[in-house]
């Protein structure tokens, strides 16, 4: 298999079988992202293509689904994620859904037809780094999308057959920013229907533009117990039925649960450790964390 060493999976796809389609990522301005910092963006030889998924039929016993790994492959155009998706069909016909990663502006840039051939080939769910619903906070970080592509483009993918899931980044807006952007942000994601919301923490990992950026005082990473209550109050007010998968390893809070089933819980147990955590002594712990 041409399956990279670190595999990075959304949420809802520990069972899939992997296929690498694309290298890299088509962006690269993230801020705190620089899981493909050593590698060109590109769409992988459609022979390796072919070889991978011969052994997946060679050595799996009727698969069920197929997670496609690289730098938003789901977002490839579709004159080259097609024809991947009809060798899927073909070689492995047991697959009854393909997912995959997708930024928010892949999915603006495909028309509504471009969406629903994706749907009609495999295309089940993508996963998409929302990150925040703060204009003020999506901008510092450059993630090349704003608030309102959030709420025009989710419910495309919604219309043409495709779930989807996203990550919400704590800590984005920085020190004493952070309550107030998820805040805006809950008002936001009320407004979409994702399958999954996954919980993240802001962390300047070695080799970022966020790195230097903590480092020569420009950006200011907030306590704790701050990116806590962000969460808490992004939860406490956010108002759509989603899965809230909050035990990511940049956290330093384990939480999940189902809104709006388990939200006082959730709201209680992040506001407990917010006030129970000391920052003091996990002041310097975001700088020490190793890259994922």
């Amino acid at each position: 298999m041409h399956t990279p060493q670190n595999v990075r999976r959304g949420p809802n796809s520990f069972a899939s079988e992997l296929l690498q389609i694309s290298t890299g990522c088509p962006y690269g301005k993230c801020h705190f992202c620089n899981l493909y910092e050593h590698e060109a963006y590109g769409v992988v030889p459609m022979q390796h293509i072919v070889e991978d998924l011969d052994e997946i039929a060679a050595t799996v016993r009727h698969p069920k689904s197929i997670l496609l790994l690289g730098g938003n492959p789901a977002g490839l155009p579709n004159s080259k994620l097609i024809p991947i998706l009809k060798l899927i069909r073909e070689k492995l016909p047991t697959v009854q859904g393909v997912s995959g990663f997708m930024s928010t502006m892949d999915v603006k840039r495909k028309s509504d037809d471009n969406l629903r051939e994706m749907a009609e080939m495999g295309i089940t769910s993508v996963v998409l780094g929302a990150e925040s619903g703060c204009d003020a906070t999506l901008k510092r970080m450059e993630k090349g999308h704003v608030a309102e592509d959030i709420v025009r483009q989710y419910p495309r993918l919604e219309r043409a057959g495709i779930k989807y899931s996203v990550f919400y980044l704590c800590g984005m807006a920085g020190k004493g920013k952070c309550v107030e952007s998820g805040l805006e942000s809950a008002k936001v994601f009320s407004q979409i229907n994702p399958e999954t919301i996954v919980l993240t923490t802001l962390t300047p990992f070695e080799g970022t533009k966020l790195r230097g950026e903590v480092e020569d005082g420009s950006f200011e990473l907030a306590p704790e117990s701050e990116v806590m209550l962000e969460a808490a109050a992004f939860l406490e007010n956010l108002q759509c039925e989603t899965t809230i998968s909050g035990s990511h390893d940049s956290n330093l809070f384990k939480i999940d649960g189902i809104l709006p089933r388990d939200r006082e819980r959730l709201v209680a147990t992040l506001k407990w450790r917010a006030e129970n955590v000391n920052d003091r002594a996990l002041a310097g712990l975001r700088m020490r964390m190793a890259g994922m």
